[in-house]
């Protein structure tokens, strides 16, 4: 028996000393959390705002980080504690827009030296499976030329409907919907999933959502959901192009 125990043992340590291995490669959960507090300049004898923060609108309730991913790659994050898409928060009107505010701050892209358009900049929030951090951040960059063309190529059918993309983007299953800037604004993004699609309250951290420009009229909005089959963490993050074309140009 005690033989047995040890040729037991031996697999056991190896799988925990694997798992141990993983766990301390998995990026620090908090580590967005910990910059709002230690380098935005919200608590009081705090130094002032440093990098990687940009922007503090403690009226509205976010800052803006510059993120290492790219060099055109913003974030916008909530000043209150709010884990992301799962959250119920985001489903009450009295929530702040966020999304809508992502938008508003494209401004970071758009003042830079190559002068990115509106239709090029592409807003996202991962899923919870799909993101590596207990804080809500919305993606801010560029849109990957080859979705730009997807999109462009299907914009004149879409309306108010969600409808799924053909053959997908990026290999995953999307849809897509057309709305008009007072519905992004009144209703917001996140509702107008929930509302729409539809989506239960409980279901919505398995669902990633991204935002554009329409060409012709309004705003596109586009969510993805999460299939393990499909090894789909629902991602919209990775319909962005953080280099801006940049490495092409």
């Amino acid at each position: 028996m005690r033989s047995l125990s040890k040729f037991l043992l031996v697999p056991g340590l190896v799988l925990a000393l694997i798992f141990g291995a993983y766990l301390a490669l998995l990026p620090d959960g908090n580590a967005l959390s910990k910059i709002i507090g230690s380098r935005c300049g919200l608590r009081a004898g705090q130094a002032a705002m440093a990098e990687p923060c940009l922007k503090v609108d403690r009226g509205a309730g976010y800052v803006v980080l510059r993120d290492r991913k790219g060099p055109h790659h913003y974030l916008l994050l909530p000043t209150q504690a709010i884990s992301g898409m799962e959250s119920a928060t985001l489903l009450d009107p009295e929530t702040p827009n966020y999304f809508w505010l992502a938008w508003e701050n494209r401004e970071f892209l758009s003042n830079a030296p190559r002068g990115i358009n509106d239709d090029q900049v592409l807003l996202a929030i991962n899923s919870r499976y799909g993101r590596s951090q207990r804080q809500l951040h919305i993606h801010i960059s560029c849109m990957s030329a080859d979705v730009r063309a997807r999109l462009d190529a299907l914009e004149h059918g879409l309306g108010a409907a969600w409808r799924p993309i053909g053959n997908g983007l990026k290999g995953n299953d999307y849809w897509v919907r057309r709305a008009g800037e007072d519905e992004i604004q009144r209703i917001g993004a996140f509702r107008l999933l929930s509302d729409s699609l539809p989506v239960a309250p409980s279901d919505m951290g398995r669902f990633s959502l991204a935002m554009t420009r329409a060409r012709s009229d309004g705003f596109l909005i586009l969510a993805t959901r999460l299939s393990l089959f499909d090894l789909n963490l629902a991602s919209a993050e990775e319909l962005q192009d953080h280099t801006c074309g940049l490495e092409r140009s």
